[in-house]
C-alpha cells in the first residue's frame, strides 16, 4: 500500500532502462576479476554484461607536505603544522621539528620536536620555553634521521 492506496506489483518500483512494464525485474549476477578479486560487472541473465562504474582513485599525496597553520603566534599560544606523506615515505618515526636560524637538519639540534606517525595530520607545539620570540625553521624529517621530506616552514613567535 502506498498512501492508503493499493500499489499493483509492476508499480512498486520504477521500471528498468528497457524494462516494459509487466516484465519480470531482471536477475543480476555478478562477475568478479580473478586477478584483482574485484566485482567488475553484473551479469543480466536476460540481455547479457552491464559495466559498472569505475571506482573513484584514492588521493595520495604525490610528495610528502608541511604546511604551518598557524604561522604566526604569540607567546604562550600554539604552533601548528599539518603535514602528508604518501606510502613510500611513511614512517611511525617521521618527525617535525622546529630548528632556530642558521640551523637546519644535520647542522644543529631542533629545539623541539614530535614524532608525525601517520599518512597526514597535525603536531602542536606550545609557543613557551624552549621556544621564545623570533622566528623558527619548521622541518618534516624522514625516519628519526636528518632526511627531509619536506621544508623549511617559517613559524614566528611574537
Amino acid at each position: 500500500m502506498r498512501g492508503g492506496q493499493r500499489v499493483e506489483p509492476d508499480q512498486a518500483r520504477p521500471a528498468l532502462p528497457g524494462e516494459v512494464r509487466g516484465d519480470p525485474p531482471p536477475v543480476l549476477v555478478p562477475y568478479t576479476d580473478t586477478i584483482t578479486a574485484r566485482v567488475t560487472a553484473y551479469y543480466n541473465l536476460d540481455a547479457g554484461p552491464v559495466a559498472l562504474p569505475a571506482p573513484a582513485p584514492t588521493p595520495v599525496p604525490a610528495a610528502p607536505t608541511l604546511t604551518a597553520t598557524t604561522p604566526a603566534v604569540t607567546s604562550g599560544a600554539d604552533i601548528t603544522l599539518a603535514y602528508s606523506t604518501p606510502a613510500a615515505t611513511l614512517s611511525a618515526k617521521n618527525r617535525v621539528g622546529l630548528y632556530r636560524p642558521g640551523t637546519s637538519p644535520g647542522n644543529g639540534d631542533a629545539v623541539v620536536r614530535k614524532y608525525a606517525p601517520d599518512a597526514g595530520g597535525t603536531v602542536t607545539f606550545p609557543a613557551a620555553s624552549p621556544l621564545t620570540a623570533g622566528s623558527y625553521a619548521a622541518w618534516y624529517l624522514q625516519n628519526d634521521g636528518y632526511t627531509a621530506l619536506a621544508g623549511p616552514v617559517t613559524v614566528t613567535i611574537s
